[in-house]
């Protein structure tokens, strides 16, 4: 499973496109599970997350700020076929 993680806070001027730009990645990747986190209701924060908005792809952070809608869909498209190149037994 890949999931995207994406760190907002209740008032961050950023972070209201971080929810569209989340909203929008469910919908075109069915296949990712895509949950947004606000720090303002989140009681474990992960180390790594220190500004707003972060993103988290399979625990790694991606993108400290809104990434561009195209570099994203590349990186998930890329976690994506390593996952099906996986379940066919082809090594990265």
């Amino acid at each position: 499973m890949i999931t995207l993680d994406v760190y907002v806070l209740t008032g961050c001027a950023n972070c209201s496109y971080a929810h569209q730009l989340a909203n929008v990645t469910a919908q075109a990747y069915p296949r990712v599970q895509v949950r947004v986190h606000d720090l303002a209701h989140t009681p474990n924060v992960p180390d790594m997350v220190f500004a707003v908005p972060t993103y988290v792809l399979n625990d790694r952070v991606i993108s400290l700020g809104n990434p561009e809608e195209a570099a994203l869909r590349l990186l998930l498209e890329q976690a994506l076929a390593e996952v099906q190149g996986q379940r066919l037994g082809i090594q990265p």
